[in-house]
């Protein structure tokens, strides 16, 4: 459970910090396209706030609850926000006559590959993860209400001892005092 926690927070970490990234690259070209009247770099800086932005979102989100007991529906909510994002971005990315170069591509690989890292990919998730694991037993603690139950606990014990009484009637005479309780 431990590595995939760590896999989860450097994951997480990566993507969120590819995504601030990608997000300061594309407010650069939308403020750099609006200045010089350019809307093919304004169109690719906003198409980089897209992905960058979701990016970040996503990415912050893995690694500030990759501690945690991990919930399914989290992991399955990050991983369609990501994956939205990333078909929006491919679709902006891909009309005809786009002047988007292999660096975008290249770019959608890396958030793809770093959300796959920090996402368990299986139907329930890995063993390992916290939200398949029984909730450990906590111990017990039987806390005797009044000296005479305990009283009477350790006379049953000694009589147990002595061989006067079998086990299974000093369990239900041990289960009859403490319902009392």
């Amino acid at each position: 459970m431990k590595k995939l926690i760590v896999r989860r927070l450097i994951g997480g970490l990566l993507l969120a910090i590819f995504g601030f990234y990608i997000l300061y690259r594309g407010i650069n070209l939308s403020i750099l396209g609006v200045r010089y009247d350019i809307e093919s770099i304004t169109s690719i800086g906003g198409d980089y706030i897209i992905l960058g932005g979701v990016s970040a979102l996503v990415g912050t989100a893995l690694a500030s609850t990759s501690y945690m007991f991990q919930k399914k529906w989290l992991d399955y909510t990050l991983t369609i926000v990501e994956t939205i994002g990333i078909v929006i971005w491919m679709i902006e990315i891909s009309f005809p006559g786009s002047e988007h170069g292999s660096l975008v591509w290249i770019d959608t690989l890396i958030a793809a590959a770093l959300l796959i890292i920090s996402i368990p990919w299986s139907k329930n998730g890995y063993k390992e993860m916290s939200y398949n694991m029984k909730k450990p037993v906590k111990e017990s603690r039987v806390i005797v209400s009044s000296s005479k139950d305990l009283d009477q606990i350790t006379k049953l014990k000694q009589l147990l001892d002595a061989d006067a009484i079998t086990q299974e009637e000093f369990e239900s005479k041990k289960k009859e005092i403490l319902d009392r309780l």
